[in-house]
């Protein structure tokens, strides 16, 4: 299936609650800049930016993320603006 935009385009999400972003700074395949892109196009976002090279690093064992997914995820609290997680 062909994407539907062939020229990647801004996201917007005006008045849409907080989107969590995670963001890897060794990610090999989705770079960091990507994630603080999005983050900045979608405004209300918070970018948690995790010190590691793997490319998914949700739920996997690492306290500082984990613990603010889940506060995100169960009891609806944003992480705190600038959040970083060391590897």
């Amino acid at each position: 299936m062909a994407p539907v935009n062939r020229v990647p385009t801004a996201v917007h999400a005006p008045g849409a609650p907080p989107v969590v972003v995670v963001g890897t700074t060794g990610d090999p395949a989705t770079p960091i800049s990507w994630g603080e892109s999005l983050t900045r196009e979608l405004g209300s976002a918070r970018l948690i930016t995790v010190a590691g090279t793997s490319h998914t690093s949700s739920l996997s064992g690492d306290p500082c993320l984990d613990d603010a997914l889940v506060a995100y995820l169960v009891r609806l609290r944003p992480p705190p603006r600038g959040l970083q997680c060391p590897s």
